[in-house]
C-alpha cells in the first residue's frame, strides 16, 4: 500500500509542478501589466486618430510582448526551478524513448500450398478462384466507374476555363460541353494509341484490360496539363465594363512566359516519370499526382478567385466579382498608403515605417493589385481578391494535400468547403499574411523525415523570410 501510495504521489507531481509554475508565471505577468499606462504620454500639434480619441497604441505591443515572451520565459524558469528544488524535485528515472512515435508491425500471413493433400485446403482455393471469378466483373465496373470520374475532374477543369473567354457573357451555354467531351474524346485517342504502343513494345501486362485501365490513367495524366495553359484564357477574359465609358476593359494578369515555363517543365516531369521502370501500378500514381497536384490547385484557385465589379461569385462563374464595399478609410488603407508611398512616389529604402500586420499584407498585398489594375482603391482591393486570396488557399490545399495522403476524402471535403464559401469570409481576408505557415508546416515534416541540408536550409529561409514579412509568425517558434 506505501508503494503504491508513493508511486502516484510521484505521478500528480507533473501536473503540481506546471500548475504552481503557471500560477506564479501568470501573477508575475499581471503585475507588470499594471505598469502599462492606459493613456497616451505626449505632447503634438499632429491631430490624428490616436491622439485624437486617445488611443494607447503600446498596450496592444507590450500585451505581445507580455504574453509571447515574458510569460513563457517565466513558466518555464520556475518549473525548473520546482523540479530541481524543494518537495516537489524530480524523481531521476531513466525514462523510456518516445522515439518512435508510432509503428506498424509486420503481419506474416500463413502461407497455404494448394497442391496439399489436404481435401479441405484444395476445397478452399477452389472456392477462392470461384468467388474472384464472380466479383471480377464488378470490380471492372468499379475501376472504370472511377476511371470516368477521374477524366471528369480536368475534363471540367477545361470547359470552366474555355467558357471564361465569352466576354460580357455570364449564362451557362451549351456550347460548354464541347470542351468537355471533347476533353473524354482526346484522352479515349490517346489511350488508344499508348495501349497500341505498349502491346508491341517491351513492358506487357499480363491481362488486356488492365492494359486499358493503365493507357487511359496515362493518358489523362498527360492531357490534364492543359489545364495549365489554358488558364491564360481566364486571364486573357478576365473584363470589367465600366459603365460610365461603356466599354469593357481587359485585365490580364498572368503572363504568358510563365505559363508556358511551366507547362514545359510539367512535360518534361511527365516524360522522365514515364521512362522509369516500374510495375503496372505507376499509371494510376502518376495519373492522382497530376491530379492532386496541378489540376487541384488550378481549381481551387478558378472558384476562389473575385474581381470587383458589378456583381458577385467567382471567377470560375465568369462572372465580374464581387459588389465592392464601402471606403472604410482605416483598414482597408492599409495596403493603399504605403505601397503607394514606397514604390509609387520613391520613398524606396523606406524609414520609420510602422506596419500593424506586416509588410506582406500590408504593403506588397496591396502593390500586386496596384500594379496590375491601377493605383487605385478598387485596384487594391481587385489584387487582393484576385491574387492573393486564391494564393492564400491554394497555399492551404497543398498542405491538406500533403498531411490528408491517400485519404482524399479530406482534401474533396477541404475543396467544397472553400468553393462552398464555409471556410470564408473574412478570415480570407484578414488572414491572407499567414500564406507561408502551410509550406513551413510541410517542409519542417520533410526535415524530420529526411534529415537532409536541403531541407534544413529551405526551411530556415522560408521561417527567415516569413518572419521579416509577417511578424506573428514568430508566435510558431515559440
Amino acid at each position: 500500500m506505501k508503494s503504491s501510495h508513493h508511486d502516484r504521489w510521484y505521478s500528480w507531481r507533473s501536473l503540481i509542478r506546471f500548475s504552481l509554475s503557471l500560477v506564479a508565471a501568470a501573477l508575475i505577468t499581471w503585475v507588470l501589466w499594471q505598469f502599462v499606462p492606459n493613456e497616451l504620454s505626449i505632447s503634438t500639434r499632429i491631430t490624428g486618430y490616436v491622439t485624437l480619441n486617445n488611443f494607447a497604441y503600446f498596450r496592444y505591443r507590450d500585451a505581445y510582448y507580455l504574453l509571447c515572451f515574458i510569460f513563457p520565459a517565466l513558466l518555464l524558469a520556475f518549473y525548473l526551478i520546482i523540479r530541481w528544488r524543494g518537495p516537489l524535485k524530480s524523481k531521476r528515472v531513466v525514462e523510456q524513448s518516445i522515439l518512435p512515435i508510432s509503428f506498424s508491425p509486420t503481419l506474416e500471413k500463413p502461407s497455404v500450398d494448394p497442391n496439399e493433400s489436404d481435401v479441405s485446403t484444395r476445397q478452399q482455393f477452389r472456392g477462392s478462384s470461384i468467388n474472384e471469378a464472380g466479383t471480377h466483373k464488378w470490380g471492372d465496373l468499379v475501376e472504370g466507374f472511377w476511371s470516368l470520374c477521374r477524366v471528369g475532374v480536368p475534363a471540367l477543369l477545361v470547359a470552366i476555363e474555355f467558357s471564361l473567354l465569352r466576354i460580357g457573357d455570364t449564362r451557362l451555354s451549351p456550347w460548354v460541353l464541347l470542351p468537355f467531351f471533347g476533353y473524354f474524346a482526346a484522352v479515349a485517342c490517346l489511350a488508344y494509341v499508348i495501349q497500341k504502343r505498349e502491346m508491341f513494345g517491351v513492358r506487357r501486362f499480363v491481362h488486356r484490360k488492365d492494359l486499358r485501365f493503365h493507357a487511359l490513367s496515362r493518358s489523362n495524366s498527360l492531357l490534364a496539363i492543359c489545364v495549365l495553359p489554358l488558364l491564360y484564357l481566364a486571364s486573357m477574359g478576365t473584363t470589367i465594363y465600366v459603365v460610365s465609358q461603356h466599354r469593357y476593359v481587359h485585365y490580364p494578369w498572368l503572363p504568358l512566359w510563365l505559363v508556358g515555363l511551366t507547362t514545359i517543365v510539367c512535360v518534361w516531369l511527365w516524360i522522365r516519370e514515364v521512362r522509369r521502370d516500374g510495375t503496372a501500378i505507376e499509371p494510376l500514381r502518376l495519373e492522382n499526382s497530376y491530379l492532386t497536384w496541378l489540376v487541384g490547385p488550378v481549381a481551387v484557385f478558378l472558384f476562389t478567385a473575385r474581381i470587383g465589379g458589378n456583381g458577385g461569385g467567382s471567377l470560375a462563374a465568369s462572372l465580374s466579382g464581387n459588389q465592392m464595399p464601402s471606403f472604410w478609410g482605416f483598414d482597408d488603407s492599409h495596403w493603399l498608403a504605403l505601397p503607394n508611398l514606397i514604390f509609387n512616389h520613391g520613398l524606396f529604402p523606406w524609414r520609420d515605417v510602422y506596419v500593424i500586420h506586416g509588410f506582406f499584407q500590408d504593403v506588397f498585398a496591396g502593390q500586386i493589385g496596384l500594379s496590375l489594375f491601377g493605383y487605385s482603391w478598387w485596384g487594391a482591393w481587385a489584387g487582393i481578391g484576385m491574387l492573393v486570396i486564391p494564393l492564400f488557399w491554394v497555399t492551404f490545399y497543398l498542405f491538406t494535400a500533403y498531411f490528408s495522403s491517400s485519404n482524399r476524402l479530406i482534401l474533396v471535403a477541404f475543396v467544397v468547403g472553400v468553393v462552398t464559401g464555409l471556410l470564408g469570409g473574412e478570415f480570407s481576408l484578414f488572414s491572407t499574411r499567414f500564406i507561408f505557415l502551410p509550406p513551413l508546416f510541410i517542409l519542417f515534416d520533410q526535415l524530420l523525415k529526411k534529415r537532409k541540408l536541403r531541407w534544413t536550409t529551405g526551411f530556415m529561409l522560408l521561417a527567415f523570410v516569413s518572419f521579416l514579412l509577417t511578424p506573428e509568425m514568430s508566435l510558431f517558434v515559440i
